[in-house]
């Protein structure tokens, strides 16, 4: 196996292959332990997607946490369902700020409530493999 010879980056490619083509073809490529319990190795681009509505104090405290506890690679998309407040400005800030290999602002003008605005697709914003 590839992790007894100490090639951890093939080792990786290999599961990150295999968990897309189990994913996408199921009955082809069935789910093993090996590659679908296996967590990211460290290197892979997460993307982070929070929604947001008014509540200021919270979205500070969530997207502060973020910013402090997350290891890169990582980007926020983070989805502003029409807030009133002073949300927008601060997530206009945020932008600027080290940490997140990109920030992505989707601003809904009128809240569409959470199921559409979770939904929604993002053309092009989520990158990664990894989305939370």
């Amino acid at each position: 196996m590839l992790s007894t010879v100490g090639d951890r980056d093939s080792l990786d490619r290999l599961v990150a292959d295999r968990r897309l083509l189990s994913q996408a073809a199921p009955q082809l490529v069935p789910p093993e332990p090996w590659f679908s319990d296996r967590k990211p190795a460290g290197s892979e681009l997460a993307s982070i997607i929070v929604l947001c509505c008014n509540e200021l104090e919270f979205t500070k405290l969530c997207l502060e946490s973020v910013l402090k506890q997350t290891r890169a690679p990582y980007e926020l998309v983070i989805v502003d369902n029409g807030s009133g407040d002073g949300t927008p400005a601060y997530l206009n800030e945020l932008r600027s700020r080290p940490g997140p290999a990109r920030v992505d602002v989707v601003r809904n003008e009128t809240n569409v409530g959470f199921p559409p605005a979770a939904t929604k697709p993002w053309p092009g914003r989520a990158a990664a493999t990894w989305s939370c």
